[in-house]
């Protein structure tokens, strides 16, 4: 916690010194910022993240797979209800267990390494759901 907020702080003193404007813009963000926020806010997913292998996520900092490219359509997810996927149950389920860095370790531990691979894969238009026995750990 105490690196992380040094980076942090790091970050936002090279943000506004004025030795480094114009040369490059440096943003941060928070990982766990819109975990919080999406669902509080029933937020419409309007942005994607698509791995190499066409695996689309929920989020990047989450280890659960929503669909994938290859199968099907992104216009398809969009109608099947990816645009309200923070509302599902199972991403509740994992975004209620992540409100600070560690806890996206204990997910990890019990579910995945985030985009390590053995991420929890839900289909949500082949309604795949047999991953759902893992959540039974929480």
């Amino acid at each position: 916690n105490n690196q992380y907020r040094r980076l942090v702080n790091t970050i936002n003193d090279l943000r506004y010194d004025p030795d480094y404007r114009g040369y490059f813009m440096l943003e941060w963000g928070d990982p766990i910022d819109h975990l919080v926020r999406f669902p509080q806010l029933k937020m419409q997913f309007d942005q994607v993240a698509i791995h190499a292998n066409g695996d689309i996520v929920a989020s990047p900092y989450m280890p659960l797979i929503i669909g994938n490219v290859r199968k099907h359509s992104l216009q398809e997810y969009y109608d099947a209800g990816m645009a309200t996927v923070w509302e599902k149950p199972v991403v509740t389920a994992l975004v209620n267990r992540m409100h600070s860095i560690d806890e996206m370790e204990e997910i990890s531990s019990l579910i995945a390494d985030i985009n390590m691979d053995g991420d929890l894969y839900i289909d949500l238009i082949d309604d795949d759901l047999g991953d759902l026995s893992i959540l039974s750990q929480f």
